[in-house]
């Protein structure tokens, strides 16, 4: 490419950047990478744009439903916890949390019902069900299950007791019942 075509096109590049055309959208009408794009501008001295915020759809959803679920959650009689909202609204708990947070919303310090906890203790205990069916059965992680187990009280089987009760510790982990080792020789 001649320079005069070069400096022809780096101009129409950087007046359709300044016209808030997207690097991407130039780089294709042009047949260049947009990073090359980002060169020319870059070259040129061109300031970059401030990127606008763009929220995702889970935000907007919060944003239409904000009055709703600070209600909810700051009602005096049986009020919502985090993780109800979160199910009923299909996002993480997280989400809905940190978007409390953002309303100036004190959040709850988030504590298991004792009788969650027996149940849990039950399950593991006398029905020999491993961390991860109770928290798949109940909704919840296996590492938070195990914290509640321990902070219960309650002794965590070993690797052999698990293989006795032919429990895994994983989906991926296989674990042999014949007495020899997994490992290749």
């Amino acid at each position: 490419m001649k320079r005069s075509d070069t400096k022809a096109r780096d101009d129409q590049i950087v007046a359709r950047y300044l016209a808030d055309e997207s690097c991407r959208k130039i780089a294709a009408d042009i047949g260049i990478t947009h990073q090359r794009v980002y060169q020319i501008l870059i070259k040129r001295r061109v300031p970059k744009r401030d990127h606008l915020y763009h929220p995702s759809s889970a935000s907007l959803l919060m944003e239409s439903c904000r009055n709703e679920i600070v209600a909810a959650y700051t009602k005096k009689k049986s009020p919502s916890t985090v993780v109800d909202i979160a199910r009923e609204l299909g996002m993480s708990s997280r989400t809905v949390s940190e978007h409390l947070k953002k309303w100036g919303v004190s959040v709850r310090l988030w504590r298991i019902p004792k009788s969650r906890t027996d149940r849990w203790v039950l399950m593991y205990v006398e029905k020999k069900m491993s961390t991860y069916e109770i928290g798949h059965r109940e909704g919840y992680m296996q590492s938070y299950v195990h914290r509640i187990l321990v902070a219960a009280g309650v002794i965590i089987r070993s690797a052999s007791e698990r293989v006795r009760l032919g429990k895994k510790r994983s989906k991926r982990v296989k674990y042999r019942t014949d007495g020899r080792s997994t490992r290749r020789r």
